[in-house]
């Protein structure tokens, strides 16, 4: 449901320009990868975390090499370019990619075409590109710790996926189709329904569709397979985990949530949600920028 509004907000079937997702953990971005691939109608797709590729092997691993190309090279290799053919290459993590490997990978994004190690033989790259990460880039490119000119290249279509605590009405109603599911196996009968639903719904989520996910196969593993019922230790545990934070760690998360539940009231419109909570538009602005909220409506 979640999935299906972002790959309706973008026309990505209509070119195989690359595509950059950005996201904390958790909130599916290898899914909605996925998701765009099964929607092109291309054939074939190749997960890569840039975190398991050795710098020293870059070249290889993503080029391809021929034999006798260095020691150890016993026999042709085809790299990930070439084998995905004209298919999708997901590359995750890409804020972790090395500054040398970022060379490389952009002259492949500018050229459309790479040349295996130990070979001067151009081969055109005919797939697509997406990408994904937790990090900030803009925040890496000023730290020269990330290209700019990679950037800018690799984010033709730069998608924000929200985390989930930022999804009230959409986690409201993802958690009463998981409550309607555990209902109708007769949970109810051991334990309150509205006592579950309050501790989901006032949960902060900080490990998003992927801990909802863990916490409703908790509760099932509970009804089917004990006695007696518990709700997880992370969902009691919430509010204790909330008082013993530092007071500005307390403080900037109710006033990110409390700016964005101003902003998504207001049709994500700067002027008016400033009038509405009487402050200037540039302090919106840079509380904004500083919370990294999707403006995008």
């Amino acid at each position: 449901m979640f999935f299906m509004k972002l790959l309706n907000d973008y026309p990505f079937h209509l070119t195989n320009e690359p595509v950059l997702i950005l996201g904390e953990n958790g909130v599916g971005k290898s899914r909605f990868a996925k998701i765009i691939h099964n929607n092109s109608k291309k054939h074939k797709m190749i997960h890569v975390n840039v975190n398991s590729i050795n710098e020293s092997l870059f070249e290889s691993e993503f080029f391809g090499h021929v034999k006798g190309a260095f020691t150890g090279a016993e026999r042709d290799k085809k790299g990930f370019l070439e084998d995905v053919g004209n298919g999708t290459l997901f590359l995750d993590e890409i804020g972790d990619l090395s500054e040398v490997s970022q060379v490389k990978l952009l002259h492949v994004l500018e050229e459309k075409f790479f040349i295996k190690v130990g070979c001067t033989q151009q081969v055109p790259f005919k797939g697509r590109f997406i990408f994904a990460t937790n990090k900030n880039l803009e925040e890496l490119v000023e730290k020269k710790k990330f290209r700019e000119d990679l950037y800018y290249r690799l984010r033709f279509f730069e998608v924000r996926m929200r985390p989930l605590r930022e999804k009230k009405p959409e986690l409201k109603k993802l958690i009463e189709s998981e409550m309607n599911i555990l209902d109708q196996k007769g949970m109810f009968l051991k334990v309150s329904r509205k006592t579950v639903e309050a501790a989901l719904s006032g949960y902060s989520w900080p490990g998003n569709f992927r801990e909802f996910q863990n916490t409703i196969k908790y509760l099932s593993f509970f009804w089917d397979k004990t006695k007696t019922f518990k709700l997880p230790k992370w969902l009691t545990l919430e509010e204790k985990k909330f008082n013993v934070k530092c007071y500005r760690c307390n403080l900037e998360r109710f006033e990110k949530s409390f700016l964005y539940e101003s902003l998504e009231e207001n049709d994500f419109k700067i002027n008016q949600t400033a009038r509405v909570l009487e402050i200037s538009k540039t302090t919106l602005i840079s509380k904004v920028k500083k919370y990294r909220i999707e403006l995008r409506r």
